[in-house]
């Protein structure tokens, strides 16, 4: 209880927004870039209020199939779009320190080239 009453103090408070949001910014250009290095393969409409990001792949695999491969295979823990009423899409949490968010990146790219060989 301290701690969550140190972190909502108004000027801790503010300072961890705007470090929050600055991992927003800077995380879904590199999201974006990189859903458009994979243009055949993925698409995505800019989040607009979140931090999570539906991509939508074109494979002809069902979500759930993606997901669990990403997991098992790259260590990349998505959500699969059937559980959220949106098959042929991956939910991903891009809010994160941006040097976490390239590795995973990084290993979803070689799990999806794997899929769509």
């Amino acid at each position: 209880m301290a701690l969550a009453e140190l972190a909502l103090a108004p000027a801790i408070r503010a300072r961890l927004l705007n470090r929050y949001r600055g991992f927003l910014r800077e995380s879904w250009i590199q999201m974006q870039q990189w859903i458009d290095s994979h243009d055949q393969l993925l698409s995505a409409v800019p989040p607009q209020a979140t931090s999570l990001a539906f991509v939508r792949y074109h494979l002809d695999l069902p979500s759930t199939e993606v997901a669990e491969a990403l997991h098992a295979r790259g260590s990349v823990l998505v959500g699969a779009g059937a559980h959220f009423g949106t098959e042929h899409h991956l939910r991903f949490t891009y809010g994160q320190e941006p040097a976490h968010l390239a590795a995973a990146l990084e290993k979803a790219s070689q799990v999806l080239k794997e899929l769509s060989a």
